[in-house]
């Protein structure tokens, strides 16, 4: 229900006609109290002053127009701020050598607070050169050639550390587009 309220009401169309309705009877409750203010006798006469009153039909469009413009407006600079920026990191730092091994790993841009996070950090088997391990019981196992591999021995939290650090000083200029470890899907 709310998810679908929020749909509607950030909808430039929808919250235009919300808007001008929510102006019309605020209109028309100024209306009424300066009708019983000013002459009307009782509520009733008060409310046909309000409901009989002519309002030009073109007054009422523009209005619309006008409000829809905005909303449109306020709503495409709002998306503009929420947008991922262009880094170079983010397609370019995506491997490295760490602790001897290799590792891929990717970046994923958080709208809510404008931060880049360290994502899905897997090392590439030794053996094929090409699939990822995966974190088995005792030992890693690759998914893609099979191989198990008892000897590997890393510390993944070390290697998320060194690899935000990295990308700080290589990338200092968009060191604050780029945020704390946040897990993915790695198991440790």
């Amino acid at each position: 229900m709310k998810d679908q309220f929020n749909k509607i009401w950030n909808s430039p169309v929808w919250s235009a006609v919300i808007a001008s309705v929510i102006f019309s009877l605020l209109g028309s409750l100024i209306s009424l109290f300066k009708g019983l203010f000013s002459g009307a006798e009782t509520i009733p006469e008060a409310f046909k002053d309000v409901f009989s009153y002519k309002v030009n039909v073109w007054i009422v469009l523009a209005i619309v127009i006008v409000l829809g413009v905005l909303v449109k407006a306020i709503k495409k600079k709002r998306d503009k701020i929420n947008e991922p920026p262009v880094t170079p990191f983010v397609d370019g730092f995506t491997e490295g050598m760490y602790q001897g091994l290799r590792w891929k790993w990717r970046w994923q841009w958080s709208p809510s607070n404008g931060i880049y996070y360290l994502t899905d950090l897997n090392i590439v088997c030794p053996q094929c050169n090409d699939g990822l391990l995966t974190a088995g019981y005792m030992n890693y196992q690759c998914g893609k050639c099979g191989a198990d591999l008892r000897w590997i021995n890393s510390d993944h939290n070390a290697v998320k550390k060194q690899i935000l650090a990295d990308a700080r000083q290589r990338y200092s200029y968009c060191k604050d587009y780029i945020g704390e470890i946040k897990t993915g899907y790695v198991k440790s």
